[in-house]
């Protein structure tokens, strides 16, 4: 508990970061980015159904990796990365 309020402040900044970084043609992108927490658990999201595929990129499309790139800025990362 003594670092929740802590954890939230920067994931609101990284939501806030990756928000500004983030690619708009329709919005559903950027605006799908969201700090959601459960207990004690702290998540930046994207609840853009095609987020996935925006932010790593397919076979014929290429990563934008906004939320990613922005999460790095505050620790290390080992999760999936952008093609």
């Amino acid at each position: 508990m003594e670092t929740y309020h802590q954890r939230m402040k920067i994931a609101a900044q990284i939501a806030n970061n990756a928000r500004a970084a983030a690619p708009v043609l329709t919005g559903r992108y950027r605006d799908g980015i969201a700090v959601e927490s459960d207990g004690l658990t702290v998540r930046v999201v994207d609840n853009d159904e095609t987020a996935i595929h925006k932010e790593y990129g397919t076979a014929d499309t290429p990563a934008h990796a906004a939320l990613t790139n922005a999460a790095l800025e505050y620790g290390r990362y080992s999760g999936t990365q952008p093609r």
